[in-house]
């Protein structure tokens, strides 16, 4: 037997994805992906290891939301 909040509770979280991410970010994360590939490619050139971790981690960070923003 399905939860009727739970339910309704995935719903809300659809809505939420949708309406916030769609005003923030209207072509989706691929612009932000972009600009952290080049700033990690720049840091890589450099060798600065914590440039490389800092940027591995926003470009992770955006890659996933983009990912989940597709299943909406």
């Amino acid at each position: 037997m399905s939860n009727p909040h739970h339910e309704h509770q995935l719903f809300l979280n659809k809505t939420r994805h949708g309406s916030v991410r769609a005003s923030r970010y209207p072509n989706g994360y691929t612009p932000k992906i972009e600009y952290y590939q080049a700033q990690l490619s720049s840091a890589v050139d450099s060798l600065d290891v914590e440039q490389i971790k800092y940027f591995t981690t926003k470009l992770e960070w955006f890659i996933k939301r983009q990912a989940e923003n597709k299943l909406y």
